[in-house]
């Protein structure tokens, strides 16, 4: 029975330093437009396989990179949009990630002033799931009237009610990508 019971305890080390001397790689994808950007941080410096290849299997690009840590940009505006694979191997296997490439479309938003006084609607029609960031200033004195983080799932509209501003309003409407569009009511 200890013998058993010895077996097993070295058979549990054995199992915990393996997992503990090979811990897993961590690949992050961000992609801004037509850049894909692949950030790779590895446990140990090592060689690294990156290829990217066409939805049909086809192999677009393929390098080698040795390192630990990295960070590489891919430019895909010379490649037809659609659906791409992206595939590393380093010691602990393959990681595999799908790229969309989509054309990127103009965000919008709106701002009309309202019959009723000192009411303003922000519309944004439907351009994806996300955050958007309003903020208000009264134009004349650049003074800070409202600053808020509104959750867009479908098309948004909100009516704000700004009492008390004297001339034009400046609206400042971001979403998460950093699209910004700066938008001025009407002076009375």
């Amino acid at each position: 029975m200890k013998k058993m019971i010895l077996v097993f305890l070295m058979l549990i080390t054995m199992s915990y330093k393996a997992s503990w001397a090979n811990p897993e790689s961590k690949i992050s994808i961000v992609n801004n437009g037509e850049i894909f950007k692949v950030i790779y941080n590895g446990p140990t410096r090592s060689t690294v396989r990156l290829t990217i290849s066409s939805d049909d299997g086809q192999e677009i690009f393929a390098e080698n990179i040795i390192g630990q840590n990295f960070m590489r940009p891919y430019n895909f505006s010379n490649l037809p949009k659609g659906n791409y694979k992206l595939c590393v191997i380093d010691q602990n296997g393959e990681h595999h990630e799908k790229l969309c490439y989509r054309e990127k479309r103009q965000w919008t938003a709106r701002i009309s002033e309202l019959s009723t006084p000192d009411k303003y609607l922000v519309a944004i029609p439907y351009q994806g799931d996300g955050e958007v960031f309003i903020e208000i200033y009264d134009h004349n004195s650049d003074r800070l009237i409202y600053n808020g983080t509104e959750r867009i799932v479908g098309d948004f509209g909100k009516i704000y009610y700004i009492k008390g501003s004297e001339g034009p309003l400046t609206f400042r409407v971001a979403n998460q990508f950093g699209q910004e569009q700066i938008l001025l009511t009407e002076p009375d």
